[in-house]
């Protein structure tokens, strides 16, 4: 399936939602062939599966929104390298860059799981060029991302040692903020989870900084082992940050042009 129906469904109705239709079509083996041929008549991507699929397309973008993991169900070995047209705008470049870390990032367990985080390295090295050609970062974001890429290591690693390792970078409610949605998307360590939700939501700004709290918070960090997947979430959750904060700080710059304007 052209990757050109992943675009135009990514830029219709945002990369969550346009990921999973495509996923859902791209295994559809009865009716792919006929949905590439009508979408090929320049129809629009919403017209083109309404006329394929009627009224169960409507109930397809109805489990689309309510998804809240994507399990995907076509098989990619090579890089998927989507098409950023220049003259897109800028929040459009941003949909199509997440959609192309995710689904290379995403699949890996399924093709390679054995080498998973060295597939992901690779992945993020062609990926982290394309986000410099198409966006020109900043260098601070550009040190973010060469920060994220060590966290793609073959070592054995804890909550504790990942909270350790962002720390710095981001510093401790940044860091643990991150960490505490990855282990929403993982599942796992109900028990820390609620110590993290009661430190990010329920404390006093003026004690974020307590060494008591922190201690407490990591303790609880330190009994759960970080798995490769787990190592690529906190990436592909770190990078989708990047790209947010760059989207929100030019929507900024936009209003202030305004308001001076004005």
């Amino acid at each position: 399936m052209e990757f050109g129906i992943l675009v135009n469904l990514v830029l219709k109705y945002g990369p969550m939602i346009g990921r999973f239709l495509w996923d859902k079509v791209n295994a559809d083996q009865d009716n792919r062939i006929e949905i590439l041929k009508e979408f090929n008549k320049k129809r629009g991507i919403e017209e083109t599966l309404f006329k394929i699929y009627g009224s169960m397309f409507s109930q397809m973008l109805k489990e689309a929104k309510e998804t809240k993991r994507l399990n995907f169900q076509s098989r990619i070995t090579e890089y998927i390298d989507l098409q950023i047209n220049k003259n897109l705008s800028f929040e459009q470049k941003i949909d199509l860059l997440k959609v192309e870390l995710a689904e290379n990032l995403e699949r890996l367990e399924q093709n390679n799981p054995d080498e998973m985080i060295n597939n992901a390295k690779t992945i993020f090295a062609k990926w982290s060029k394309k986000y410099a050609k198409v966006l020109n970062p900043s260098d601070e974001d550009i040190k973010k991302l060469a920060d994220y890429s060590k966290i793609l290591t073959n070592d054995k690693m804890t909550g504790k040692d990942l909270f350790k390792y962002l720390k710095p970078i981001l510093g401790v409610t940044s860091a643990l903020s991150l960490i505490f949605a990855a282990m929403l998307w993982a599942g796992i360590g109900m028990g820390v989870l609620y110590q993290v939700s009661i430190f990010l939501l329920g404390v006093p700004v003026v004690q974020i900084g307590s060494a008591v709290i922190v201690a407490s918070i990591t303790g609880y960090l330190a009994l759960i082992p970080i798995n490769d997947k787990f190592k690529i979430q906190v990436v592909i959750d770190g990078i989708y940050n990047i790209l947010d904060d760059s989207n929100q700080n030019l929507e900024f710059i936009l209003k202030e042009i305004r308001d001076n304007a004005d």
